[in-house]
């Protein structure tokens, strides 16, 4: 009886974990593609505002 319920409590504790760095890795890809698209965004400014000082004479 106690070996069952030690193999169920196990079982929880690894599929919580793996679960929980599942997640961890989803939302680091989600974090990594929001800083992508606000670099993206900065760059876009940076090379728009330098664009508009080479056309100015």
């Amino acid at each position: 009886m106690s070996e069952t319920s030690a193999i169920i409590l196990l079982s929880i504790v690894g599929i919580t974990s793996f679960l929980n760095f599942t997640l961890f890795l989803i939302m680091d890809e989600k974090i990594r593609d929001f800083i992508k698209i606000l670099k993206q965004i900065h760059h876009d400014q940076n090379t728009h505002s330098s664009r508009e000082t080479l056309s100015t004479p």
